[in-house]
């Protein structure tokens, strides 16, 4: 299978995430599994087709809108209706750590994901390595996986997108990675479940994952993280 990875630039690469780092260490984990991967821009002059991918990997984030610097809106319609068409044949999309906060002007894009990270609401811990908790009976990406041991952010608060609370059938997401605890960008609360990772299907047949890690490329050098990921690619790929 053909893996095309899409690394933030322009407005979707931001200063806190070396995107080019981690998208390569996602091709690593591709590769791993005997799958190709291709690493791209997200900018729009340089993709003009997603035809060949089996599955679309997006690495991006939030970074600069300025129509001198990146392009107007005009500019990034080409990619998506690049993303329309791979959605509406049915194709899958993993979406990667700062991937529920990018494509900020494409409005499909936050439906599709079914969480985002919202400015002024959510947040994370000082980064650290963590013990994540893993439902193994939720979903058959987490069967048998055990608890993750990483060197990441634990994403908190994240917000929830219309229909995601929908049943599993119905392309409602279906969360087995988390964290539980007191923290809150406004200080010590009542403990708090937070979802790091969910899929889903949508009713085009698309397989759509979230996984919150990655945010460094220590990340990557979890085997526990690594194992993860393979498995959302393999469900993602339908070879789980």
């Amino acid at each position: 299978m053909h893996l095309l990875i899409l690394t933030g630039h322009g407005r979707y690469e931001d200063q806190w995430h070396d995107v080019a780092a981690t998208s390569h260490r996602t091709a690593l984990v591709a590769a791993e599994m005997g799958h190709t991967a291709e690493d791209r821009s997200t900018m729009p002059r340089y993709i003009d087709d997603f035809g060949a991918a089996d599955l679309i990997v997006v690495n991006a984030g939030k970074g600069r809108i300025d129509p001198t610097f990146d392009g107007d809106d005009a500019f990034w319609e080409p990619m998506w209706s690049l993303f329309d068409a791979h959605l509406d044949a049915g194709k899958p999309i993993l979406a990667l750590h700062a991937s529920g906060n990018t494509f900020h002007g494409y409005p499909r894009w936050a439906s599709v994901v079914g969480g985002c990270w919202v400015d002024g609401t959510s947040g994370h811990p000082e980064i650290g390595e963590e013990t994540l908790t893993v439902d193994e009976k939720a979903h058959p990406i987490a069967a048998g996986l055990g608890d993750i041991t990483v060197f990441d952010e634990k994403y908190s608060f994240l917000v929830m997108q219309p229909g995601s609370d929908a049943a599993p059938e119905d392309g409602g997401v279906v969360p087995y990675l988390s964290w539980t605890g007191t923290w809150s960008p406004k200080g010590e609360i009542e403990p708090t479940t937070h979802q790091l990772a969910w899929a889903r299907t949508l009713d085009t047949g698309s397989r759509v994952v979230f996984d919150a890690l990655g945010h460094c490329p220590r990340s990557f050098d979890s085997p526990s993280r690594v194992e993860l990921l393979k498995r959302e690619i393999a469900w993602c790929l339908g070879a789980l």
